[in-house]
């Protein structure tokens, strides 16, 4: 690829970022039928470090409700993913208002 090429291809990647500077973040929470909600994501989940993503307020809320209800009345809780304990809801997850 020529140098000329690549400064092209570049400034065309910072426009499309430029140009989607606005647009609201999708919802990533995957659904029964098997596509995204694609509602507005006003939060940058993290598994701790074994999923990471974009979720909407109400698929954060439930999330973390069934973490609870599953947890309730147990001493730890294992990651299915890294089988990692932790003690509590709150220590297997963060989630950042985006």
């Amino acid at each position: 690829m020529s140098g000329d090429q690549n400064i092209l291809d570049e400034k065309r990647e910072f426009e499309d970022v430029i140009g989607a500077w606005d647009d609201s973040v999708p919802c990533l929470w995957r659904l029964a039928n098997g596509r995204n909600c694609g509602r507005p994501a006003r939060w940058m989940l993290n598994y701790h470090g074994c999923v990471r993503g974009t979720v909407c307020t109400q698929h954060l809320n439930r999330w973390v409700k069934r973490c609870e209800e599953f947890a309730a009345g147990r001493s730890s809780v294992r990651c299915s993913k890294c089988k990692r304990r932790f003690l509590s809801v709150a220590a297997v997850y963060s989630a950042v208002r985006i």
